[in-house]
């Protein structure tokens, strides 16, 4: 039977709202879960009024990329610097590298200003500590990866063990919705782990709040990626780290090992045997399979008072990922970013990083030497090409399969690693607890 035309077209109506209605509901689902960590059903801040002090006090820790303000006030699209206190050699311009977009700047404003902002518009102040992980548009999309937003956490910590801050109240990611990490929301969990009682800001809720109030900051430890970058060390090795290197001292990166575990609860008794992990990749660059084998089974012949472990850590949980680290004293893995987990290995550990052919990327071995552990980097036409510390320019592509790889070349470094720590009087049997 033919339909009439009005009919069809209702049933045409109902199918498509239907269908955009699921979808629409599907969305919602979807990005409650990506932020089910940190749930704020509202930020918490304080009345401020013209009776307290307005002026700014900035200090620059390192090169650059890595400041901390007293009196530090934003509304709309703008950081508000009132008048510079102590530190007139730094020009604000300079604290958010120029001509990158940010979507705000910062500006240099009389105090007479504010305090008129402050009785014209609604005001509110964030008292206590604030963190602010600031990114360019280009930047920001490192900052839900694991090992990139490590390197942004390291910076952080040692501006608050450098300046004696003991307690974060409040994080903003002025310019990142979803910061939470692509894959089991690391980063949450570490950012809960380390600064439980802090609440975390997302870019969303930050621009809703500015459009609505002048925002008064008493406190506020402020790392930017783009700065960073603008050090040329930074840039030519591709690390926000290496032009600070002053700042991020291996007592700071040790502390930050420690309360991440205490956080994470994972000072559990260590295992009878300390392991010898490595770590398996599925995909783009992970050592052929008979070559992986054969690593495997002559480590486990030739290291009796080890337990070989190989792990995909995608198949656990992020405190489960620690567990197993907090155990490990060899830690082995093709370049990736699994290697991130050494800054939480046990003290004077060691790592060995194998690169595909004709590549190199210094990344990890920087890690290693902010940790103080024991590193070398493998390449199968090189052999042994790097230790700890080392900065050497990156080159080639990483995502290859390594279709070739001198096996002994780990075990001899093990044989050397165990050697040295029995000559010592230190037993590779004992974890630092």
């Amino acid at each position: 039977m033919i339909l009439p035309l009005k009919t069809k077209a209702l049933k045409i109506f109902l199918f498509s709202f239907s269908f955009f209605l699921i979808l629409a509901i599907s969305l919602l689902a979807y990005n409650s879960r990506k932020t089910k960590f940190f749930p704020i059903p509202k930020i918490l801040t304080s009345n401020w009024d013209d009776t307290e002090s307005l002026s700014t006090h900035v200090s620059a820790y390192g090169k650059a990329g890595a400041f901390s303000f007293k009196n530090l006030f934003f509304f709309k699209e703008n950081y508000l610097i009132g008048n510079i206190q102590d530190s007139p050699q730094l020009d604000p311009a300079n604290i958010l590298s120029p001509n990158h977009n940010y979507f705000y700047e910062i500006k240099n404003c009389d105090q007479e200003h504010i305090l008129k902002m402050n009785l014209k518009h609604a005001s509110q102040k964030f008292t206590g500590t604030t963190l602010i992980f600031s990114a360019s548009k280009y930047f920001r999309r490192f900052q839900d990866h694991y090992f990139h937003f490590c390197e942004e956490l390291i910076l952080a910590y040692s501006i608050l063990k450098e300046s004696d801050r003991s307690k974060v109240d409040t994080i903003i990611f002025p310019n990142k919705r979803h910061w939470e990490g692509l894959f089991n929301q690391i980063n949450a969990q570490m950012i809960q782990a380390l600064f439980p009682n802090a609440q975390v800001i997302n870019s969303t809720q930050f621009a809703h709040l500015s459009k609505k109030y002048l925002l008064k900051f008493d406190d506020v430890v402020f790392v930017d990626r783009q700065g960073c970058h603008t050090i040329e060390e930074s840039h030519r090795y591709n690390n926000m780290l290496v032009g600070n290197r002053s700042l991020t001292k291996q007592e700071h990166v040790r502390d930050l090992k420690d309360a991440l575990h205490q956080g994470i609860k994972t000072y559990k008794h260590p295992t009878r045997k300390p392991y010898i992990t490595y770590i398996q990749r599925s995909t783009l660059r992970y050592l052929e399979r008979e070559f992986e084998k054969k690593l495997l089974k002559d480590i486990a012949t030739q290291f009796p008072q080890y337990t070989i472990n190989p792990v995909k850590f995608e198949n656990y949980t992020y405190p489960e990922q620690l567990q197993i680290i907090r155990n490990t004293k060899v830690l082995i893995g093709v370049h990736g970013c699994g290697l991130t987990h050494q800054l939480f290995l046990p003290n004077d550990s060691l790592v060995i990083e194998i690169f595909p052919k004709e590549t190199r990327s210094m990344d990890y071995a920087y890690y290693a030497g902010l940790c103080g552990h024991t590193y070398y980097g493998l390449s199968p036409e090189k052999g042994v090409i790097s230790q700890a510390g080392d900065c050497s320019l990156f080159y080639g592509d990483v995502n290859q399969t390594i279709t070739e790889f001198e096996t002994t070349l780990v075990t001899d470094l093990i044989k050397e690693y165990t050697s040295d720590k029995q000559t010592s009087g230190l037993s590779e049997l004992l974890l630092d607890r």
